[in-house]
């Protein structure tokens, strides 16, 4: 079988560690996942350039690591496997700017308002960053918005709520849904 190229660590209760980070048991390391993880990093550009996935990708470009019946981000499985387990609450960032790279050298973990700020200091992103604190702010005005709209009855859709709210916020819509869509996943766990 051909190798990963990152080891992975030997003590068993830090790959248990690692792999509860994404919300995986350790059953889930089977020698078929390690062949499919291995045959979908393309490392051969070296240890310092961008390690493409070659398997499935999400529609942003994320590679998708699906097996089991069960999906992650590639980045973040293999900085989990590579790196440390990701802490509750933080993403995987790309140093690289490459959504579909999985090395490890090129992952890092870090709060969604960092991810923000570096990606807006790069000219990634339309408009301003917002501070941790309007992060929660535009999450539950968009809930508002649409309660609001539903007591009225005017039908108003997610589009209509997060393009009014980007531009009230100079931020992306994508963004607003972003924000709202993490809002609504914290009030139902």
């Amino acid at each position: 079988m051909t190798r990963l190229p990152f080891d992975l660590p030997d003590d068993q209760d830090e790959l248990a560690r690692r792999l509860g980070s994404l919300g995986l048991d350790a059953d889930f390391l089977t020698g078929q996942f390690l062949r499919h993880l291995t045959a979908c990093i393309d490392a051969s550009a070296g240890p310092d350039a961008c390690w493409p996935w070659r398997g499935a990708r999400q529609g942003s470009g994320y590679g998708l690591v699906s097996f089991r019946d069960s999906s992650r981000g590639a980045h973040r499985v293999v900085y989990a496997l590579a790196v440390a387990p990701i802490p509750e609450g933080l993403q995987v960032h790309h140093s690289c700017d490459h959504t579909w790279c999985v090395n490890p050298a090129h992952l890092s973990a870090g709060t969604a308002s960092k991810n923000m700020r570096d990606a807006a200091a790069r000219g990634r992103l339309r408009g301003r960053v917002l501070q941790d604190d309007e992060v929660d702010a535009v999450a539950r005005i968009a809930a508002r918005q649409f309660a609001a709209a539903k007591r009225r009855g005017i039908p108003r859709t997610r589009s209509q709520v997060f393009n009014h709210l980007a531009n009230l916020f100079d931020i992306s819509a994508d963004h607003v849904g972003t924000l709202h869509d993490r809002a609504r996943r914290k009030e139902t766990a």
